[in-house]
């Protein structure tokens, strides 16, 4: 049977969604978009945005994984999503944010 959980959340940090078992819907509260994150998929999500967060699931086994990333792990995980050469340093600034979909 198909079970749907809906919460609010405000993202203080960037965070990494990995969509184990389920399909995962964010639909930013200050600006008309959504992204939808399939079973098996990756996502990286922008910090300070307030969000509501859907997540369908078939079963109660374990369903998704999030790490919270601070500031200075952020560039590190953003060198293993460039094209594997991260020969200059990276800012936050310089990722694409969830407007840039």
């Amino acid at each position: 049977m198909l079970k749907k959980n809906a919460i609010k959340i405000k993202l203080y940090r960037y965070a990494i969604l990995h969509s184990k078992n389920c399909i995962v819907t964010i639909k930013n509260k200050s600006k008309p978009e959504e992204i939808k994150i399939t079973r098996g998929n990756i996502a990286l999500i922008e910090k300070n945005i307030e969000a509501v967060v859907e997540i369908e699931y078939m079963d109660d086994i374990e369903s998704f994984d999030i790490i919270t990333l601070p500031d200075e792990l952020l560039s590190r995980v953003l060198c293993l999503f460039e094209a594997s050469n991260c020969s200059e340093s990276l800012s936050p600034i310089r990722y694409r944010t969830f407007s840039d979909k």
